[in-house]
């Protein structure tokens, strides 16, 4: 099963804690667009960026606590 990734020139990682476990959200840009998304949100950080997410080359990762 092919799944398409969304392509992302800008990508942050937001954290919260619920139930004494990491809660992952992610803040994205799509590549052309002028506004940024809240996507995917899980426990699981590794299944989200592996399956859903493309980031550009020359973009970074930001992690950020709440």
């Amino acid at each position: 099963m092919d799944v398409k990734k969304t392509k992302v020139e800008s990508l942050d990682i937001i954290v919260t804690m619920m139930e004494d476990k990491p809660y992952y959200e992610i803040k994205y840009k799509e590549v052309g667009s002028d506004h940024f998304c809240i996507g995917y949100s899980s426990y699981r950080l590794d299944y989200v960026l592996e399956l859903c997410y493309s980031l550009l080359e020359s973009s970074q990762e930001s992690l950020f606590l709440m």
